[in-house]
């Protein structure tokens, strides 16, 4: 009975996680994981992208109250670090993941250093290194079948606050195809400041 007691909280969990609709989006929607971008360049990448619309995960979806909240890409040789920063009351946070490289280029292993919240498969689904970058990470697989049943998607820019014309266009459409989405039924998240990573987020 005990290991039945672990596998029916289980799956609640999962259950629950599958009807909450994280800031206005059914979870359900982002079920379908995406293919990843075709001839990914990963240098590309690297440096400051700010999040300008977002769906948190149901496992983290405390992260979808954070201000001014940015990615920052660094190449660790083998390894890449992902610096996640974010500002609430003026105040800066910051925590590290590592994203270990898998055989494809473009999907990576994340392992939180903190917990299992930010842990998953991360995948760059579309770029064009400028402007825009949409990246998913699929933080809870499904026990039945090739789907995702806690996710997190992130579209973010290189300029906080802006996206060009052609860039929305480009993205709607990748959207649209893929989860049946627009930016409009996106959470939208306004940059008002800048954090920097320091020393003291390396490890």
């Amino acid at each position: 009975m005990f290991v039945s007691s672990i596998g029916m909280n289980i799956f609640w969990l999962t259950f629950l996680c599958l009807f909450v609709f994280t800031d206005g989006v059914d979870q359900r929607r982002l079920e379908k994981i995406p293919p990843v971008m075709k001839g990914f360049n990963v240098q590309g990448i690297y440096g400051t992208w700010y999040a300008a619309f977002r769906v948190a995960p149901c496992g983290w979806s405390k992260s979808g109250d954070f201000e001014d909240y940015q990615l920052e890409f660094l190449d660790g040789g083998a390894k890449r670090m992902l610096v996640n920063l974010w500002a609430r009351n003026t105040i800066c946070s910051a925590f590290s993941g590592i994203a270990f490289a898998t055989s494809v280029p473009g999907i990576y292993k994340i392992e939180d250093p903190i917990g299992d919240k930010f842990s998953g498969t991360f995948i760059n689904v579309a770029t064009d290194y400028k402007t825009f970058l949409i990246d998913y990470i699929c933080t809870k697989m499904s026990l039945m079948g090739d789907k995702c049943d806690d996710a997190l998607l992130n579209v973010m820019t290189r300029v906080p606050n802006y996206m060009s014309k052609d860039a929305v266009y480009h993205v709607n459409n990748i959207l649209m195809s893929t989860w049946g989405l627009t930016l409009d039924q996106m959470p939208r998240m306004k940059q008002q400041q800048s954090c920097r990573v320091s020393k003291q987020h390396f490890f």
